[in-house]
């Protein structure tokens, strides 16, 4: 990385989490402004033992700091992110793709119509999203609409819940994971998206999903209420309790094409990349001339330091850029 640096003469360094590449950022030598990104887990669950001292260590010497939800931004400083550090929330994807978006919802023809009972887990299997909590709810989904089809994307890293699923019937698909824009057409033909996470920030699936139409059952976690305040609609649901996540997926199911419509009208204005990438580039632009001031504060600190007279010294004058002749040094 430090090779990187001097060969591209980067003017900014963004790591775009903290396991590991704000570690390493943050080891190095870069001389140029560094910003970190941190996701849902980075401070959670992967931030233990030596990698919870470096975490710190990456969050002191920042420079500038990102995450996609507030409540991140409240754990960082926890972790020993300076109340002064620049920060912004903002997707960690970088925001949504309309025209993409705008363009399948028209392709499906799903916007606000009425859709089918088509229910998509699209989280896999990692050590902070509860599967096991979404394939208990399943029959009692199914005990209430019979009509349902439930998609579970990314099982197959588990052979235990590959086998769980598959035994709940042929209203369970098991499917591996799917190219961007497939998931994307899924969400647009999909009526809910649940997202069991255990910890988390603001997770790029259900923000898409909801884009797209499909209404979240989620996690009752803090970013849930940044996200979607009002006038978007999800359901939040506790950690753990699968009777009460069926609850939700069911009403979930029976929500009207008006709401979907709000969602996906709400979820373009708060999360579209045009004006998440303005943002990103602003901040940028923030921290290269910050840093920019720095050097020049350094510098100038240098300057009156080498100009106070000592006591039996001789009082050298520092170039300035432009000079061709040397400048003979004067006595105090």
């Amino acid at each position: 990385m430090e090779k990187l640096c001097r060969r591209h003469r980067f003017a900014l360094v963004h790591a775009l989490r903290i396991p590991y590449e704000g570690i390493i950022a943050a080891i190095a030598e870069l001389h140029v402004p560094m910003v970190v990104s941190t996701w849902g887990s980075d401070l959670k669950l992967q931030a233990d033992g030596r990698v919870a001292s470096h975490a710190r260590e990456t969050l002191a010497r920042c420079d500038g700091f990102m995450a996609d939800s507030s409540a991140d931004v409240q754990v960082a400083e926890a972790f020993g992110l300076s109340r002064s550090t620049p920060r912004l929330v903002v997707p960690g994807n970088m925001g949504l793709d309309l025209a993409v978006f705008r363009r399948l919802l028209t392709e499906t023809g799903t916007g606000s119509a009425t859709r089918p009972p088509v229910v998509v887990y699209p989280r896999g299997v990692s050590p902070y999203v509860d599967h096991e909590t979404f394939l208990d709810a399943i029959p009692r989904v199914l005990e209430r609409r019979s009509d349902a089809r439930i998609i579970c994307l990314g099982l197959r890293r588990s052979q235990s819940a590959v086998r769980r699923a598959e035994s709940l019937g042929s209203a369970v698909t098991v499917a591996n994971f799917l190219p961007q824009e497939d998931l994307w057409r899924l969400y647009a033909r999909a009526s809910v998206v649940v997202s069991p996470a255990l910890s988390d920030g603001t997770p790029n699936s259900v923000i898409e999903a909801a884009a797209l139409g499909a209404i979240p059952v989620v996690s009752d976690l803090p970013w849930v209420g940044e996200a979607f305040a009002e006038p978007a609609h999800c359901y939040s649901v506790e950690q753990g309790n699968p009777e009460a996540m069926a609850q939700a997926i069911v009403q979930a199911l029976a929500v009207p094409g008006a709401v979907r419509q709000r969602n996906i009208d709400t979820m373009a204005a708060r999360f579209g990349a045009e004006q998440s990438l303005d943002l990103v580039i602003d901040f940028y632009a923030e921290l290269v001339q910050l840093r920019h001031h720095r050097h020049l504060a350094d510098w100038l600190a240098g300057t009156r330091e080498l100009r106070r007279p000592q006591s039996g010294s001789r009082v050298h004058r520092p170039r300035h850029a432009g000079d061709r002749r040397e400048r003979s040094a004067a006595k105090p």
